[in-house]
């Protein structure tokens, strides 16, 4: 069974050496939706997805999603 989204976003944003609000600056997102979707509190928006997935520090791609 595959991880939920948050957690491999969590992975991910750790591996790349990001804090939330580092990765909420490159995404254009605010640090609170980064929060809930680490968490398992939301499930984000196809445009919020867009976003974090041109956010080339992450590396992901829609394999990872």
């Amino acid at each position: 069974m595959t991880e939920p989204l948050g957690e491999r976003l969590r992975v991910k944003r750790v591996v790349a050496g990001l804090s939330r609000s580092g990765l909420a600056k490159r995404a254009g997102l605010s640090e609170c939706t980064i929060k809930l979707i680490e968490k398992g509190k939301t499930q984000p928006r196809e445009s919020t997805l867009l976003r974090l997935l041109t956010t080339k520090e992450l590396g992901l791609s829609l394999i990872h999603i």
